[in-house]
């Protein structure tokens, strides 16, 4: 019986641990794409220079992820800085959307919710104390013989 303990605690380890390494890359792709997109939004605003490199760059990057919202709004052209800057409402309406989307992958893939564990007798507070986990005592979960003992 307490084989099958371990093997389960072990096992929600095992799935906590792969769920928080899919998090982790999950949150370093979307925060590339969203830093990618505020530096397309910035040289827009400020009339960056597109035949250099750099700038360049980050248009084609993005390009892809700005396409399906471009002609929502128009662009709005104006004067800074003795530079002709483009705010591109595309941009950031693409920005929101890259930052809901990974939002509800996180939220998909673990919940933040406290991590509790059912306890039915003693043993598994025992168990539940070896793992140092929280524990949760439901009185509807409680065994006869628990309730006997009372």
């Amino acid at each position: 019986m307490d084989e099958y303990r371990n093997s389960r605690v072990e096992t929600s380890t095992a799935v906590e641990a792969e769920r928080q390494g899919v998090r982790r890359v999950v949150s370093v792709i979307v925060s590339l794409l969203a830093i990618l997109l505020l530096l397309r939004i910035v040289f827009m605003v400020l009339g960056a220079n597109d035949s250099n490199g750099f700038v360049n760059l980050i248009y084609v990057l993005t390009g892809w992820m700005v396409a399906p919202f471009r002609n929502i709004f128009p662009d709005m052209t104006f004067t800074a800085l003795n530079q002709n800057g483009v705010f591109e409402p595309g941009a950031v309406i693409a920005l929101a959307v890259v930052l809901l989307v990974g939002w509800l992958l996180m939220r998909l893939i673990a919940p933040n919710r406290p991590e509790t564990t059912r306890v039915h007798s003693v043993d598994d507070v025992t168990q539940a104390d070896r793992v140092n986990r929280p524990v949760d005592v439901d009185p509807r979960d409680r065994t006869d013989r628990d309730r006997r003992d009372r």
